[in-house]
C-alpha cells in the first residue's frame, strides 16, 4: 500500500522539490478536491470525481427484525478514465 508520506517522496522526487514542498502541493490538490466535490471534479486521462446521492429507505435491524430509517446520504465516486484504465492493465 502506497502511503502519504510515500505518495509525497515520490512526487518531490519527479518535481524537484524538498518534501515539504511536495506535501503542500498535495494537500493543496486535495483540499481542491474536497472544496469542489459537489460538481464533478474532472481531470483529463486520469478519471472524475463525483458525489451520488443515496435516497432515504428503511432497513431491518439483522439482530431484532426492528424496522430503521436510514437517512440520505452522500457517497463519493471515482470513475477512472479509460487511458488511466488502459495504463492499468
Amino acid at each position: 500500500m502506497l502511503s502519504k508520506s510515500d505518495l509525497v517522496k515520490i512526487v518531490a522526487e519527479k518535481a524537484h522539490m524538498t518534501n515539504s514542498e511536495a506535501e503542500r502541493s498535495i494537500d493543496s490538490f486535495l483540499e481542491a478536491i474536497k472544496e469542489n466535490i459537489n460538481d464533478k471534479v474532472q481531470i483529463r486521462d486520469f478519471g472524475t470525481f463525483s458525489i451520488n446521492k443515496l435516497s432515504a429507505r428503511v432497513g431491518r435491524n439483522p439482530q431484532t427484525g426492528e424496522s430503521v430509517d436510514i437517512p440520505e446520504k452522500n457517497r463519493v465516486h471515482f470513475k477512472p478514465s479509460k487511458a488511466f484504465k488502459d495504463s492499468v492493465n
